[in-house]
């Protein structure tokens, strides 16, 4: 009885250090945030572009932009935990529902591009991103931005095109630091007033949505450099208002 018993508890105990060390492995640690490895949009351009999987994993710590565009992926490759630098990763035109843990772990991770899968929900991974800025969900099967995406005070580019969305959430427009709003080809019929709110938007692309007019408060988004509207019911009087408003954006109707 007491062989049985001793057997069980090592079997448990076993168990409990590989799961531990599971849990490790799907998980990425920092020693702290090294600024260097953090790049503006400028710099970045200048740093290579990694497309091949193999190529990037020579040197993973090197590799701050990953494209796996058009890969044909089901599911993330577990080599992607390697490189820990990302700045930008690029997932575009693949087959995927879901994120690992560990992507919500990368702290230099600022732009996410998951256009063309087949999420219907954003992964929880993406609420972890201390630093993402921009994120591209084109085309997928979303019918809504949680609300949770727009209380991260870092974001300030969101690219929602082509997807089933009817309005936009109300805590979207505390976005104060948002200066890209992509809504184009969703099935959007209301603009709440609320959007002069958002006092650093430069770009707004509503184009191809349900609108039947739009609130002459964007007016008042005196940063704002292009304002699409193309695609729509708006009234030529609402056009007219806009332009004599905003006389240094651009206006597509």
């Amino acid at each position: 009885m007491k062989r049985n018993y001793f057997i069980i508890t090592l079997l448990l105990v076993i168990m409990i250090i590989a799961s531990v060390n599971q849990g490790c492995k799907n998980s990425i640690h920092y020693d702290g945030f090294d600024s260097s490895k953090f790049f503006n949009l400028a710099k970045l351009y200048e740093l290579p572009t990694y497309r091949n999987l193999e190529e990037a994993l020579q040197e993973p710590l090197k590799v701050y932009k990953l494209v796996l565009f058009r890969k044909e992926l089901e599911s993330v490759p577990k080599e992607l935990i390697n490189f820990i630098n990302l700045n930008t990763l690029e997932l575009s035109d693949n087959k995927l529902k879901d994120l690992p843990r560990y992507i919500g772990d990368m702290q230099y991770l600022q732009s996410l591009y998951l256009n063309d899968n087949l999420f219907t929900k954003l992964p929880d991974a993406i609420y972890q991103l201390p630093n993402l800025k921009r994120i591209r969900m084109g085309n997928n099967q979303l019918d809504s931005i949680p609300s949770r995406l727009c209380e991260m005070e870092s974001v300030n580019e969101i690219y929602f095109d082509r997807n089933g969305l009817t309005s936009l959430p109300d805590a979207l427009y505390e976005m104060k630091q948002l200066k890209v709003l992509g809504m184009k080809k969703n099935k959007i019929d209301n603009i709440k007033p609320d959007i002069q709110n958002l006092k650093n938007l430069e770009i707004i692309n509503l184009e191809n949505n349900e609108l039947n007019d739009v609130p002459l408060e964007i007016g008042k988004l005196k940063k704002l450099q292009s304002l699409y509207l193309n695609g729509n019911n708006i009234p030529l009087t609402t056009i007219d208002s806009l332009k004599v408003l905003l006389p240094e954006t651009r206006i597509k109707y």
